[in-house]
């Protein structure tokens, strides 16, 4: 999946300046975990974990700044502790949305999720996928996209009823999912969402 995204590395282990990558795919916070988690893993383990993720990912490159691509959609602040504990913040450009803050990543690779349609992914990286779906289908329904709205909401739909036979807690997201389907049916019959949106109903 093309999605850019940018990822900024401090260490405390030792006096350098923070380093920042850029990589052009899988640039969700699923994939994300993938590239932090291959730079944890990685056999060699000499310097700090800016030379390891540096290792471990051949498609990184080196970037001035989180703005440096204007095409970058999610941004990642990666902190290095002197106790070797890697903490993550993750931002969504596209909504401005601060999605992890400070994260121990152990929390973020533990439990990985196989999920259809998506493979394998953390809770949190379902969430932010869900939300993403969300602001999509909002954007299309405003928009006057109310097929492609739709297409999307079956998309999430499809994810909820895995995660609820899973057992995964998406109780918040099927609401939405239910009050998203009841808009569009009537963005099809003629009315404006927009109403819905002043009130906060999503």
């Amino acid at each position: 999946m093309s999605t850019r995204a940018t990822y900024q590395i401090t260490t405390e282990k030792r006096d350098i300046r923070p380093v920042i990558f850029y990589i052009h795919c899988d640039g969700y916070p699923e994939g994300a975990m993938e590239y932090i988690k291959a730079g944890l893993l990685f056999e060699n383990k000499r310097g700090t974990f800016i030379e390891q993720f540096m290792r471990a990912n051949e498609t990184a490159e080196i970037t001035p700044s989180h703005n440096a691509h204007g095409d970058t959609e999610f941004t990642y602040d990666i902190v290095e502790k002197k106790d070797g504990q890697i903490l993550v913040s993750c931002t969504d450009l596209n909504d401005v949305r601060t999605i992890l803050m400070n994260v121990p990543v152990e929390k973020l690779i533990d439990d990985i999720l196989d999920v259809p349609q998506i493979g394998y992914i953390t809770k949190l990286g379902l969430d932010a996928v869900l939300y993403s779906k969300i602001q999509n289908c909002k954007r299309f329904v405003d928009n006057g996209g109310i097929g492609n709205a739709s297409t999307i909401l079956h998309e999430m739909i499809r994810i909820i009823d895995w995660s609820e036979k899973s057992e995964i807690d998406v109780a918040d997201f099927k609401v939405i999912a239910e009050t998203l389907n009841d808009i569009i049916c009537l963005s099809y019959e003629g009315h404006s969402p927009q109403t819905f949106w002043d009130i906060g109903i999503i």
